[in-house]
């Protein structure tokens, strides 16, 4: 991963200065922090048939709107005695004893709705619980060989690009004239 700029400028930003014919229609697209380019050989159907069933448990971020309710039960933690400091700083009623770190009373880290806090992220990591799940919105396909290029439409429901080739009509289709190979 690199910088977006770096990336866009790589590609080119327009017809004069793109690495290949038709690449400088992707720059547009490098924006924001979760962006990214991937490269393959194997056909679009494949490829966007892998990403729409494609989902990974992850940590939630800040601003997350919780999915369900965590409690962390009282008693002796399963900890170092030496993160009773850092669980304290986090808003947990925890004391030392004989070396455990013990829990006071029960502890809601999190409730279903919530919009999380860098605070109650931390504690979920902590505590292992992922509560996000990752997955990659494919937004556009470019296609060197044939030259042609595909955006996909988003959904208005859930805010992701509908990926399923035919079910929707691309937003924007373009073709290119011209050599696939670098110029």
């Amino acid at each position: 991963m690199g910088k977006n700029k770096v990336m866009a400028h790589a590609l080119g930003a327009d017809e004069s200065s793109e690495v290949c014919s038709g690449v400088h229609i992707l720059s547009p697209y490098i924006v924001g922090k979760d962006v990214g380019l991937l490269f393959t050989n194997r056909n679009q159907q494949s490829v966007v048939d892998f990403f729409s069933q494609f989902a990974e448990a992850n940590f939630a971020r800040s601003g997350f709107v919780s999915n369900r309710t965590f409690v962390v039960s009282k008693g002796v933690l399963d900890v170092s005695f030496a993160m009773e400091p850092h669980l304290r700083d986090l808003g947990m009623n925890v004391t030392l004893r004989d070396a455990k770190v013990e829990l006071v009373k029960d502890c809601v880290v999190c409730s279903e709705g919530d919009v999380l806090t860098p605070k109650q992220c931390k504690l979920l990591e902590l505590f292992d619980m992922q509560l996000a799940v990752m997955r990659i919105v494919l937004r556009c396909h470019l296609d060197l060989e044939n030259l042609e290029f595909q955006e996909f439409a988003m959904n208005e429901d859930d805010g992701e690009s509908s990926n399923e080739i035919g079910k929707n009509v691309p937003a924007t289709s373009a073709s290119f004239e011209g050599n696939a190979g670098a110029n």
